[in-house]
């Protein structure tokens, strides 16, 4: 009974419950039938669009390659019919996508006529406006995009522009302007080091340098112009640049920054100089050794190996009984044997057990 007054509180004597299950069950039927068609309908969009691209693609790669292989008249031929088709799916962004990947592949897989004659494809039939359009987006990815893009094509109208975008806020269009700038103007493009304030990572100088050798057979810029920065990174990268395009001149200015602070730079520079055969730094070599720490006086111990004469141990032997450290021997008696100066050791006199069993060992392998 108490169910039964329950149930007529809810839901009125009057109100057939099994015809409001039943539209609630036909309710539930039509919004199921609905996303069912709904779904469906966006299956047959999303394949007929992959269908139409894919159809798209194949359009445009048999249009690149004739144009790839044409020349004179055809090739202009293929260009502007290039240019029209441009006009309707440049302006679609999906479109837009898919034709110029197309493109960047295929140039990238030639050479010789053929990647010149697509490189004229891309500024003639609105390529380049399109890649310039990202370049000027707000988006940083599509800034990123469209930089590489003309840096790949060695755009030089977008120089400007990857000027601004070269001190970035954004780390990844920041770096991806400056490669940019290399790939376009070689060693022109470091100007923007003259103003830079904030790290060059150790990775960025890496991907720099490895742009820098596409122009290796450039006139060089005096990269002790950088060596007076404010941003210590950016001395580095000055460093390392005179170390890997071997600029000899003006090297004695990399002298003072013996006395600099900075680990990484002090290194870089003590390397450079020993790979540019400056043998004047030596004298200043013997100087700094006893105010630096391991890691320093190792690497002048390596630079001294390769700027002393032959035959000539200099004062290996002497930085070799002073020496506490296990390494900083090591080191000296490798540089000794680089030198074949191992005679020096003669006469040596070394406290030390294990140090001179190293020694007379050496000079019993130099007298057998």
């Amino acid at each position: 009974m108490i169910n039964g007054l329950l149930y007529y509180s809810i839901i009125p004597a009057s109100v057939d419950l099994e015809k409001i299950l039943l539209i609630i069950i036909c309710s539930f039927s039509g919004i199921a039938l609905l996303l069912f068609g709904v779904i469906m309908l966006y299956r047959s969009i999303k394949i007929l669009d992959t269908k139409y691209l894919t159809s798209l693609r194949e359009s445009y790669d048999e249009l690149f390659m004739a144009v790839a292989f044409s020349e004179g008249e055809e090739l202009e031929a293929n260009i502007e019919k290039t240019k029209r088709l441009n006009k309707e799916h440049l302006n679609r962004k999906r479109h837009a996508e898919v034709i110029t990947s197309e493109l960047l592949l295929l140039y990238n897989s030639f050479t010789g006529e053929s990647r010149k004659n697509l490189r004229e494809l891309y500024l003639k039939a609105g390529f380049v406006e399109y890649t310039e359009r990202k370049v000027k987006s707000r988006k940083w990815e599509l800034q990123a995009q469209g930089i590489r893009e003309a840096a790949l094509m060695r755009d030089e109208r977008v120089t400007g522009r990857l000027i601004q975008l070269s001190h970035n806020k954004n780390r990844l269009v920041k770096e991806n302007a400056q490669l940019s700038l290399l790939k376009i103007r070689g060693f022109a493009g470091l100007d923007f080091l003259n103003e830079i304030n904030t790290p060059l990572s150790d990775w960025h100088q890496i991907n720099l340098i490895e742009t820098l050798k596409e122009h290796s057979n450039s006139t060089l810029p005096d990269f002790t112009a950088w060596l007076s920065s404010n941003e210590t990174t950016v001395i580095l990268f000055a460093v390392r640049l005179m170390r890997h395009f071997k600029q000899i001149e003006k090297s004695e200015k990399l002298f003072p920054l013996l006395e600099y602070s900075n680990l990484p730079v002090k290194t870089e520079v003590i390397r450079t100089l020993a790979d540019l055969q400056k043998t004047e730094v030596l004298p200043l070599l013997e100087k700094r050794f006893g105010k630096e720490n391991t890691e320093i006086k190792t690497e002048i111990i390596k630079a001294y190996a390769i700027l002393q004469a032959q035959n000539e141990a200099g004062l290996l032997p002497k930085w070799l009984v002073e020496a506490q450290e296990a390494e900083i021997q090591k080191h000296c008696l490798e540089a000794l044997v680089q030198l074949d100066a191992i005679n020096a050791l003669n006469g040596l006199d070394i406290k030390e057990p294990v140090l001179k069993g190293f020694v007379n060992d050496l000079i019993k392998q130099q007298h057998s």
